[in-house]
Protein backbone atom coordinates (compact mmCIF):
# COMPACT_ATOMS: atom_id res chain seq x y z
CA UNK A 1 0.00 0.00 0.00
CA UNK A 2 3.43 1.93 0.54
CA UNK A 3 4.52 2.00 -3.28
CA UNK A 4 0.34 2.69 -4.25
CA UNK A 5 0.34 5.10 -2.05
CA UNK A 6 3.18 7.10 -3.30
CA UNK A 7 2.03 6.76 -7.10
CA UNK A 8 -0.92 8.45 -6.51
CA UNK A 9 0.27 11.24 -4.21
CA UNK A 10 3.30 11.29 -7.32
CA UNK A 11 0.60 11.79 -9.94
CA UNK A 12 -0.63 14.51 -7.89
CA UNK A 13 2.20 16.37 -7.09
CA UNK A 14 2.97 16.12 -10.86
CA UNK A 15 -0.30 17.65 -11.63
CA UNK A 16 0.89 20.34 -8.91
CA UNK A 17 3.96 21.20 -10.82
CA UNK A 18 2.17 21.87 -14.00
CA UNK A 19 -0.16 24.06 -12.40
CA UNK A 20 3.44 26.04 -11.25
CA UNK A 21 5.10 26.07 -14.53
CA UNK A 22 2.00 27.76 -15.87
CA UNK A 23 2.06 30.50 -12.68
CA UNK A 24 5.74 30.88 -13.64
CA UNK A 25 4.63 31.56 -17.55
CA UNK A 26 2.20 33.83 -16.74
CA UNK A 27 4.55 35.88 -14.49
CA UNK A 28 7.07 35.93 -17.26
CA UNK A 29 4.30 37.37 -19.29
CA UNK A 30 2.47 39.33 -17.16
CA UNK A 31 5.28 40.65 -15.36
CA UNK A 32 8.48 40.43 -16.04
CA UNK A 33 11.24 38.40 -16.72
CA UNK A 34 14.09 38.89 -13.30
CA UNK A 35 16.33 36.51 -12.28
CA UNK A 36 14.56 35.08 -9.13
CA UNK A 37 12.03 34.19 -11.85
CA UNK A 38 14.20 31.91 -13.84
CA UNK A 39 15.82 30.86 -10.44
CA UNK A 40 12.69 29.46 -9.54
CA UNK A 41 11.83 27.88 -12.93
CA UNK A 42 15.41 26.03 -12.79
CA UNK A 43 14.38 24.75 -9.00
CA UNK A 44 11.15 23.54 -10.16
CA UNK A 45 12.33 21.81 -13.67
CA UNK A 46 15.04 20.45 -11.30
CA UNK A 47 12.91 18.98 -8.31
CA UNK A 48 10.24 18.01 -10.35
CA UNK A 49 12.80 15.49 -12.02
CA UNK A 50 13.77 13.95 -8.71
CA UNK A 51 10.18 13.70 -7.50
CA UNK A 52 9.95 10.68 -9.34
CA UNK A 53 12.52 8.98 -7.34
CA UNK A 54 11.32 10.89 -3.86
CA UNK A 55 10.68 7.23 -2.94
CA UNK A 56 14.22 6.00 -2.78
CA UNK A 57 15.82 9.10 -1.90
CA UNK A 58 13.25 8.48 1.07
CA UNK A 59 14.02 4.97 1.52
CA UNK A 60 17.59 5.81 2.48
CA UNK A 61 17.63 7.78 4.53
CA UNK A 62 14.69 5.14 6.71
CA UNK A 63 17.58 2.85 5.83
CA UNK A 64 20.40 4.47 6.36
CA UNK A 65 18.72 5.13 10.23
CA UNK A 66 18.06 1.37 10.65
CA UNK A 67 21.81 0.47 9.62
CA UNK A 68 23.31 3.19 12.26
CA UNK A 69 20.61 1.46 15.01
CA UNK A 70 21.71 -1.98 14.18
CA UNK A 71 25.42 -1.12 14.79
CA UNK A 72 24.58 -0.39 18.09
CA UNK A 73 22.10 -3.41 18.80
CA UNK A 74 24.91 -5.47 17.80
CA UNK A 75 27.22 -3.63 20.59
CA UNK A 76 24.45 -4.26 23.06
CA UNK A 77 26.28 -7.71 25.00
CA UNK A 78 23.98 -10.55 25.12
CA UNK A 79 23.68 -11.23 28.88
CA UNK A 80 22.68 -15.03 29.30
CA UNK A 81 21.93 -17.13 32.53
CA UNK A 82 24.02 -19.88 33.43
CA UNK A 83 23.36 -23.38 32.71
CA UNK A 84 19.71 -21.89 30.29
CA UNK A 85 19.70 -22.11 26.72
CA UNK A 86 18.76 -19.26 24.79
CA UNK A 87 18.20 -16.77 27.78
CA UNK A 88 19.82 -14.39 26.64
CA UNK A 89 17.30 -14.02 23.56
CA UNK A 90 13.51 -13.70 23.65
CA UNK A 91 12.65 -15.48 20.38
CA UNK A 92 13.79 -15.61 16.87
CA UNK A 93 17.35 -14.36 17.75
CA UNK A 94 16.14 -11.59 18.77
CA UNK A 95 18.54 -10.27 21.37
CA UNK A 96 16.48 -9.43 25.29
CA UNK A 97 17.89 -6.03 26.47
CA UNK A 98 16.28 -5.20 29.38
CA UNK A 99 18.17 -8.71 30.31
CA UNK A 100 21.70 -6.29 30.97
CA UNK A 101 19.82 -4.54 33.48
CA UNK A 102 18.35 -7.52 35.53
CA UNK A 103 21.51 -8.77 35.57
CA UNK A 104 23.05 -5.48 37.32
CA UNK A 105 19.74 -6.02 39.73
CA UNK A 106 19.86 -9.40 40.70
CA UNK A 107 16.44 -9.03 41.95
CA UNK A 108 16.42 -12.19 43.40
CA UNK A 109 19.20 -11.71 45.37
CA UNK A 110 17.97 -8.86 47.18
CA UNK A 111 15.34 -11.49 48.97
CA UNK A 112 16.69 -13.88 51.89
CA UNK A 113 18.44 -14.19 54.56
CA UNK A 114 22.06 -13.58 52.78
CA UNK A 115 21.03 -10.04 51.45
CA UNK A 116 19.98 -8.92 55.46
CA UNK A 117 23.21 -10.29 56.81
CA UNK A 118 25.25 -8.64 54.25
CA UNK A 119 23.00 -5.52 55.32
CA UNK A 120 23.94 -5.84 58.86
CA UNK A 121 27.08 -6.45 58.56
CA UNK A 122 27.36 -3.15 56.38
CA UNK A 123 25.99 -1.10 59.71
CA UNK A 124 29.12 -2.84 61.90
CA UNK A 125 28.47 -2.90 65.50
CA UNK A 126 25.31 -2.12 67.99
CA UNK A 127 21.63 -2.25 66.94
CA UNK A 128 22.71 -3.72 63.54
CA UNK A 129 19.38 -6.03 63.15
CA UNK A 130 17.27 -2.34 63.44
CA UNK A 131 20.26 -0.83 61.25
CA UNK A 132 19.65 -3.66 58.48
CA UNK A 133 16.05 -3.62 57.78
CA UNK A 134 16.31 0.28 57.45
CA UNK A 135 19.32 -0.44 55.18
CA UNK A 136 17.61 -3.46 53.08
CA UNK A 137 13.91 -1.40 53.14
CA UNK A 138 15.62 1.63 51.60
CA UNK A 139 16.96 -0.59 48.80
CA UNK A 140 13.68 -2.56 47.88
CA UNK A 141 12.35 1.44 47.50
CA UNK A 142 14.88 2.53 45.52
CA UNK A 143 15.12 -0.67 43.38
CA UNK A 144 10.90 -0.45 43.21
CA UNK A 145 11.48 3.07 42.18
CA UNK A 146 13.95 2.61 39.59
CA UNK A 147 11.28 0.06 38.01
CA UNK A 148 8.71 1.92 37.96
CA UNK A 149 10.94 4.09 36.14
CA UNK A 150 12.11 1.52 33.84
CA UNK A 151 8.39 0.75 33.18
CA UNK A 152 7.27 3.84 32.04
CA UNK A 153 10.36 4.77 29.95
CA UNK A 154 10.12 1.33 27.85
CA UNK A 155 6.40 1.76 27.75
CA UNK A 156 7.37 5.61 26.31
CA UNK A 157 9.69 3.55 23.72
CA UNK A 158 7.39 1.38 22.67
CA UNK A 159 4.83 3.45 22.11
CA UNK A 160 6.97 5.96 20.28
CA UNK A 161 8.28 2.92 17.89
CA UNK A 162 4.79 2.08 17.26
CA UNK A 163 4.34 6.11 16.41
CA UNK A 164 7.41 5.98 14.50
CA UNK A 165 6.24 3.15 11.93
CA UNK A 166 2.69 5.23 11.01
CA UNK A 167 4.77 8.36 10.58
CA UNK A 168 7.20 6.78 8.22
CA UNK A 169 3.98 5.59 6.06
CA UNK A 170 3.05 9.17 6.11
CA UNK A 171 6.58 10.67 5.60
CA UNK A 172 7.06 7.81 2.69
CA UNK A 173 3.32 8.49 0.63
CA UNK A 174 3.74 12.40 1.14
CA UNK A 175 7.26 12.45 -0.17
CA UNK A 176 6.28 13.89 -3.36
CA UNK A 177 3.96 16.58 -2.14
CA UNK A 178 7.14 17.80 0.10
CA UNK A 179 9.84 18.23 -3.08
CA UNK A 180 6.58 20.10 -4.66
CA UNK A 181 6.59 22.41 -1.86
CA UNK A 182 9.96 23.02 -1.32
CA UNK A 183 9.95 24.78 -5.07
CA UNK A 184 8.10 28.37 -3.52
CA UNK A 185 9.85 29.81 -0.96
CA UNK A 186 6.10 30.19 0.58
CA UNK A 187 5.70 26.88 0.95
CA UNK A 188 9.15 25.83 1.29
CA UNK A 189 8.61 25.44 5.24
CA UNK A 190 6.53 22.19 4.36
CA UNK A 191 9.50 20.62 2.78
CA UNK A 192 11.22 21.88 5.82
CA UNK A 193 8.80 19.87 8.33
CA UNK A 194 8.89 16.91 6.46
CA UNK A 195 12.32 16.74 6.45
CA UNK A 196 12.83 16.91 10.31
CA UNK A 197 9.88 14.39 10.50
CA UNK A 198 12.15 12.00 8.63
CA UNK A 199 15.48 12.28 10.40
CA UNK A 200 13.35 12.40 13.37
CA UNK A 201 11.52 8.83 12.69
CA UNK A 202 14.24 7.80 10.48
CA UNK A 203 17.09 7.64 13.62
CA UNK A 204 15.21 7.46 17.01
CA UNK A 205 16.20 3.76 17.29
CA UNK A 206 19.70 4.97 16.39
CA UNK A 207 19.57 7.21 19.12
CA UNK A 208 17.79 5.52 22.03
CA UNK A 209 19.94 2.51 21.21
CA UNK A 210 22.74 4.08 21.45
CA UNK A 211 21.56 5.81 24.99
CA UNK A 212 20.86 2.39 26.29
CA UNK A 213 24.59 0.86 25.01
CA UNK A 214 26.20 3.75 26.85
CA UNK A 215 23.85 2.89 29.77
CA UNK A 216 24.69 -0.62 30.15
CA UNK A 217 28.45 0.08 29.45
CA UNK A 218 28.06 2.67 32.55
CA UNK A 219 26.35 -0.18 34.84
CA UNK A 220 28.99 -2.48 33.81
CA UNK A 221 31.42 0.09 34.80
CA UNK A 222 29.71 0.33 37.85
CA UNK A 223 29.41 -2.78 38.84
CA UNK A 224 32.75 -3.98 37.95
CA UNK A 225 34.45 -1.38 39.90
CA UNK A 226 35.21 -1.72 44.02
CA UNK A 227 36.24 -3.79 46.26
CA UNK A 228 33.63 -6.10 46.36
CA UNK A 229 32.79 -6.48 42.69
CA UNK A 230 30.74 -9.36 42.61
CA UNK A 231 28.19 -8.17 39.42
CA UNK A 232 24.72 -6.66 41.56
CA UNK A 233 23.58 -3.77 42.28
CA UNK A 234 23.09 -4.33 46.11
CA UNK A 235 26.49 -5.18 46.35
CA UNK A 236 27.84 -1.67 44.76
CA UNK A 237 25.51 -0.51 46.97
CA UNK A 238 26.61 -1.42 50.69
CA UNK A 239 30.24 -1.42 49.01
Amino acid sequence: FLSSGWETVRDIANMAFIFILIYIALTVMLAAETSGTIKTLAVVVVIALLDNFSFFFTRVVIDTGNIVAVQFYNAIPVVSVPGVANSGYVGDGTKDLSASIMNAVQIQNLYGKKAFDQAKTTCGTGNSVMCGLIVTTVVYISVAAMFWILFFAFLQVGIKFLMRIVGLWFVLIASPLAFVARTMPKTKHFFDQWLDYLIKFSFYPAVFLFMYWVLVKFTGAILSSGTNSKGSLFNSILN
